[in-house]
């Protein structure tokens, strides 16, 4: 029984830009500025969790509690 070898064309190299990322990273930053100044001007559709303050009725040492 013999095994096939099969020859893959390298990459190639990125240039110093490339390298950078910096086109993907203007996008990313697109998107997220995108999604900021929608929820600015849409606020009354924003739904929000409001979580109780953990005082007395927390023991101490209890998950999600920090007294």
């Amino acid at each position: 029984m013999t095994i096939g070898v099969k020859k893959v064309a390298r990459p190639r190299e990125m240039s110093f830009p490339e390298s950078l990322y910096l086109l993907e990273i203007v996008k990313g930053l697109g998107v997220t500025i995108g999604h900021l100044l929608r929820n600015i001007v849409h606020q009354e559709g924003i739904q929000t969790i409001e979580y109780p303050r953990c005082g007395a009725r927390c023991r101490r040492g209890s998950a999600g509690c920090t007294g």
